[in-house]
């Protein structure tokens, strides 16, 4: 907006060719403070501009060095090429500051994979997804007892060419060890498979907490007479890929909201709903509780007339508004439930009394 000197114009000792001269100056002054303003503001909203480009370019540019390192290092410890795209599906929504913890933390692993789960609609996907990314999170060994095992002289391992059939290959027994390499000799030597050098192989090996496996790399024959191999030392075991099993089931159980407060502020008992388990998988189950909503990742203790056992909600795929049915990830190994002692009867408290 212009504004005129009122007081300069009404001097009645100016002419008219002063006044005139006097607003060409002002209104030439004026336009030029404003355009140098709107220069500044300009210059300041492309530094502004500029500066969040190349924040979201650093942070793209660290999320794909992440997940491109994370893809290597999941291929060096043996997992599969469908398991490693969707660990790297996963790695697309976690927030970055998470991304170098979610192979190590099972929190931000599950977080993640319930963003990628909620996108679905379909059910038949949102199952087939559900389990592949149980698998994938049994093979990342989140567990406490995870399944270890070290290659000792006379350790006894299974192995196999990738590529190969799944079941075949030979038995071995580990014979010598060094830093960078194990010596293996053939049990059962096969003349139908040949492990040429610098093939890849993958070994099987039964520790104290499951079937684990390796991926590892053959180096040389040690002899030609005797079947021996040199192989790489693996760094890393993983759980092998566990087989999916599920059963249908009618079982009603009582599922106790452990995490929440009681309904009266003079109880300590946790909320109690009843519920009916549907279907029994190798991981967890799938629940229908007619009343109650469960968040992610709250846990519950499934509770029928002789065990009891702790589970985690891990998915809502339900039908119905009546009735929400919960994928329910198993949480811990189910335990006994300890039965209250039934009364005496009337002859046995006569005895007692004598006695």
């Amino acid at each position: 907006m212009i504004t005129l000197p009122a007081d300069t114009l009404q001097d009645p000792s100016l002419s008219t060719s002063q006044k005139l001269d006097l607003i060409r100056r002002t209104v030439v002054d004026q336009l030029q403070t404003e355009t140098d303003g709107a220069r500044i503001l300009a210059a300041v909203g492309i530094v502004l501009a500029s500066w969040l480009v190349l924040r979201l370019l650093a942070r793209a540019i660290r999320r794909h060095r992440s997940t491109s390192h994370w893809a290597d290092l999941l291929s060096r410890w043996g997992l599969d090429g469908d398991e490693v795209r969707l660990f790297v599906r996963l790695a697309r929504r976690v927030p970055l500051p998470h991304l170098p913890r979610l192979g190590f933390d099972a929190h931000c692993f599950d977080k993640s994979a319930h963003l990628l789960l909620r996108r679905l609609r379909d059910r038949t996907q949102r199952e087939s997804q559900l389990f592949a990314l149980l698998s994938l999170r049994h093979r990342l060994s989140f567990r406490i007892a995870a399944p270890t095992g070290t290659l000792d002289a006379g350790t006894k391992i299974h192995l196999e060419r990738l590529g190969g059939k799944p079941g075949e290959g030979v038995f071995a027994q580990v014979v010598g060890t060094h830093a960078r390499a194990v010596q293996l000799a053939l049990l059962e030597p096969d003349p139908n498979v040949l492990i040429a050098e610098g093939a890849r192989v993958r070994i099987r090996l039964r520790a104290l907490g499951g079937e684990s496996e390796c991926r590892v790399k053959v180096l040389r024959r040690v002899s030609e007479v005797l079947p021996r191999l040199a192989i790489e030392r693996p760094s890393k075991f993983i759980p092998t890929r566990p087989e999916l099993r599920q059963s249908a089931t009618r079982t009603p159980v009582r599922v106790e909201l452990i995490e929440r407060l009681p309904t009266r502020l003079n109880d300590d008992a946790a909320p109690v709903v009843e519920g009916v388990i549907s279907r029994a998988t190798t991981h967890g189950v799938f629940a229908t509780i007619p009343r109650g909503r469960l968040k992610f990742g709250e846990a519950v203790r499934l509770v029928t007339d002789d065990v009891s056992a702790t589970y985690v909600s891990y998915g809502d795929f339900s039908a119905a508004r009546d009735a929400v049915e919960y994928f329910l990830l198993r949480g811990g190994p189910p335990y006994p439930v300890a039965k209250a002692a039934a009364a005496p009867t009337r002859a046995k408290a006569r005895t007692a009394a004598r006695a």
